[in-house]
């Protein structure tokens, strides 16, 4: 299975990306759709269904039924809908935040609209939280922790197509809370050589969770569900996504650690070091361990 290159540009700006039909791997429908993976949890996206009448078979409760106009002679089993109009939100963020098609925000929008800085281990956060009620000595702490800190910290965090969070460890527990965008695949490796894939967002159904906690000291980065067409089932090859626009195609989610997180304590990993760990995975470490 030959690998072939992601498009992924550095511009978070552009246009709509083009969909694709993956054989027998993933599959991305234009407009919202999903992509799926056999053996692996789907990619599911939002999908709103526009007209100029209530869909088929049901009723729409945002399409109320008025009578019809009184100067017309009209069937009395008939019934006239009128669209209601909804009022426009103001506030920057929530503008930047909405998951409808007409104010869904393109990634640049939510980084300007949230203020996000780009992180060293890949993608954007910005940190919102850091609780100052109580502080943690490196005394009171196991040795794996090299400095003083607070209890617990969060961030939101925004990875754009064709990005990772490279794989790394930290010593405390994070826990990561998808909000909006398209889900994201957390990979961990263990130190007996496991590799863990869990998929974080909206579609229960298939086995993604909205929520998931990644344990301490454990080897771990991420990257978006639906970059990654197909793959063996023991991760050794993988076929890359083409022509994804960072631009529409995200993951933004939240991160939360406690104790909190200190860059002082982030170890990032190396090729070399993973490999012995998990030489079975050699296509992923190369992907989330950049040379």
């Amino acid at each position: 299975m030959a690998e072939r290159d992601m498009v992924a540009g550095d511009e978070l700006g552009g246009t709509a990306a083009r969909y694709r039909y993956g054989g027998g791997g993933l599959v991305l429908w234009s407009g919202g759709g999903f992509c799926g993976m056999p053996g692996f949890c789907a990619c599911l996206s939002l999908c709103v269904y526009g007209g100029d009448g209530p869909s088929h078979g049901h009723l729409d409760k945002s399409w109320p039924w008025v009578p019809p106009p009184s100067s017309q002679t009209a069937d009395t089993n008939q019934t006239h809908f009128v669209k209601k109009k909804k009022k426009k939100k103001t506030d920057p963020a929530s503008m930047a935040l909405s998951s409808t098609v007409e104010e869904r925000k393109t990634a640049a929008e939510i980084v300007a609209a949230l203020d996000l800085q780009r992180h060293p281990d890949g993608g954007f956060y910005l940190e919102t939280f850091r609780d100052p009620s109580i502080s943690l000595p490196t005394s009171a702490l196991p040795p794996r922790y090299k400095v003083d800190r607070a209890v617990s910290s969060a961030i939101y965090f925004l990875l754009p197509a064709g990005e990772i969070a490279r794989l790394h460890r930290i010593p405390c527990a994070e826990t990561w809370h998808y909000y909006l965008g398209e889900p994201l695949t957390v990979l961990e490796v263990h130190d007996d050589g496991q590799i863990k894939m869990t998929v974080v967002g909206p579609d229960l159904p298939r086995g993604q969770r909205p929520q998931y906690t990644v344990p301490p000291n454990v080897w771990f980065g991420a990257f978006l569900t639906c970059d990654i067409e197909s793959f063996t089932e023991d991760g050794s090859v993988f076929v890359k996504t083409p022509g994804r626009d960072p631009a529409v195609h995200y993951s933004f989610v939240g991160v939360t650690c406690a104790p909190a997180f200190q860059f002082e304590d982030n170890e990032l990993a190396t090729r070399e070091d993973m490999k012995a760990l998990a030489p079975k995975a050699e296509a992923f470490i190369n992907y989330l361990v950049p040379s």
